[in-house]
């Protein structure tokens, strides 16, 4: 009995927690979340940062595309981000090792959280670790809807 009492207030603390930590990044003005990949002749970028979003394919970033997106979506980006361990991102196993020889570009993701940053460990563009693949699909379909002609 009183190992049930104790699962279940772990269970409540823990949603609790969840449900806290989604909150203070909906809430928070300082979020930025980026995608970045890179090999030898190709560079993309894309940044989520509030109802903004930025893509660019120049490695200097001289030209980039800005674009606001609507809340529902900067919304669904952060509910993915507050999932996250961000403490663990850069010990995250890539499931594929293409990258290596250049046979994929390598992609991180990095989170500014409150002016403190949280980058993954480098993965093949298109097979990122199973922790991040929900937030890379969802930035990448958001970005595709907007560089539609």
């Amino acid at each position: 009995m009183k190992l049930l009492i104790a699962l279940v207030t772990v269970l409540i603390i823990s949603e609790e927690c969840t449900k806290a930590s989604a909150e203070s990044h909906q809430n928070g003005e300082k979020v930025k979340i980026s995608y970045q990949a890179i090999s030898r002749g190709f560079f993309k970028q894309l940044t989520f940062e509030d109802t903004k979003m930025t893509y660019s394919e120049d490695r200097d970033l001289k030209t980039i595309d800005t674009f606001n997106i609507s809340k529902k979506e900067w919304k669904q980006i952060l509910e993915l981000t507050s999932k996250l361990n961000l403490e663990g991102l850069e010990h995250l196993i890539a499931p594929t090792s293409d990258r290596l020889f250049d046979g994929a570009a390598h992609t991180t993701i990095t989170v500014n959280l409150d002016d403190k940053l949280y980058v993954s460990s480098s993965f093949d563009e298109g097979h990122p670790p199973a922790e991040l693949e929900a937030l890379v699909n969802k930035m990448l379909t958001i970005t595709e809807k907007y560089l539609q002609p």
